[in-house]
């Protein structure tokens, strides 16, 4: 290659170097974490506090997706789900998706601030009298938490019908999805 060329292809290296840090820029900012909620709470463990944690990644708060993640007591994590901030809009926001972008990111804060609210975990997960739901429910993996009555259960909800139940069996290792109504 002699310098003429070099020079030629000089205008084609700076554009594309250019475009590599501008998209490295992008895909930086929408990794960023924007809003984070973390409490403790039993739930693998009927004495010892797990972490549970809500972190809100991207680059707006509409546009961005939320990771909610528990983390035993131990430091394993044992649960880990992935959904779009915009699912956090329920029934409860007036004009729903139609409201202005400014009460819709207000109602996305208010319901991560509001997840791991005191009254969505529950105990037994379970209680003795309730019934197998089949439309909602795995009978294998109900009958495994129902049996466990140290189990904790927690609730919550995305979008506007995807209610869920989870709850760690003991027998599996494992957190599992025991109802899910939508």
């Amino acid at each position: 290659m002699n310098l003429k060329s070099c020079k030629a292809n000089l205008p084609i290296s700076i554009f594309i170097v250019f475009l590599i840090l501008c998209i490295q820029k992008e895909v930086n900012a929408s990794n960023k974490v924007l809003f984070e909620v973390k409490i403790n709470h039993e739930f693998s463990n009927f004495s010892l506090n797990d972490t549970f944690k809500l972190s809100v990644i991207g680059s707006e708060i509409l546009k961005s997706n939320v990771t909610f993640n528990i983390i035993s007591f131990d430091g394993t994590e044992i649960y880990s789900v992935n959904f779009p901030s915009i699912e956090l809009i329920n029934y409860d926001l007036p004009k729903g998706i139609e409201a202005s972008k400014k009460d819709q990111e207000q109602f996305i804060l208010k319901r991560l601030i509001e997840f791991f609210n005191e009254k969505n975990f529950f105990f037994p997960a379970i209680k003795e009298e309730e019934k197998l739901d089949s439309d909602y429910s795995d009978k294998t993996i109900w009958f495994d938490i129902k049996e466990d009555r140290t189990a904790i259960g927690f609730y919550y909800s995305i979008g506007e019908e995807d209610n869920r139940k989870i709850a760690f069996s003991k027998r599996t290792k494992k957190v599992l999805l025991y109802y899910n109504c939508c």
